[in-house]
């Protein structure tokens, strides 16, 4: 019995669009739908899934805007007639009160500033959370999708794909995590 896990990161948000040269940090902002541009790349990746006769069993997204925007694209351009299972584990990573402050308010430093890049349990506020966490709540989250579709399906299935669409963080940080690599904000933050 095979599980293909797709996780995928949802598309360009009004947010990213709106984040030159990267200089705000991002974080949940809930409500922030998808760019022109996003919805675009939600479409063409949903018909390279319907092209490649990939069919999902579950279609998962955290309750952001952006997320179950791109994950109705492909439910609805994949043939897919079930709910979209709304699950938050793959939320985005929290940045507490430095959610939406430009970096160089947030970063009074090079050492705070590297920190966030390179360190998985760097706090970029205190009520944030770091991406070591983020990373093992994503992990966790597929874990929990995934030990009962393997009990289900020796009996039921050989194959079965799921789609999770996440986002950039949460989505790279459950990927290392998965892989038993070393947790890098750096590779997830490009």
């Amino acid at each position: 019995m095979t599980i293909h896990a797709y996780i995928i990161r949802h598309g360009e948000s009004e947010h990213n669009k709106y984040n030159y040269n990267n200089c705000l940090i991002g974080g949940r902002i809930l409500h922030t739908p998808l760019s022109e541009t996003g919805i675009e790349q939600s479409i063409l990746q949903s018909l390279y899934f319907k092209s490649s006769d990939t069919r999902f069993k579950y279609i998962i997204a955290p309750n952001a805007l952006r997320n179950i925007q791109h994950a109705t694209i492909l439910s609805e351009l994949s043939d897919y007639f079930d709910d979209i299972v709304i699950n938050n584990s793959f939320l985005e990573i929290d940045n507490g009160d430095a959610e939406r402050r430009l970096k160089d308010e947030v970063f009074h430093d090079t050492t705070s500033r590297e920190s966030f890049y390179e360190d998985p349990n760097y706090l970029v506020a205190p009520n944030a959370e770091t991406y070591a966490k983020c990373a093992l709540r994503g992990y966790n989250g597929l874990v929990d999708i995934i030990q009962p579709l393997i009990h289900y399906a020796d009996n039921n299935f050989d194959h079965t794909d799921i789609a999770i669409v996440g986002s950039q963080k949460n989505g790279w940080g459950t990927v290392q995590c998965a892989l038993g690599t070393t947790l890098s904000p750096y590779k997830a933050r490009q």
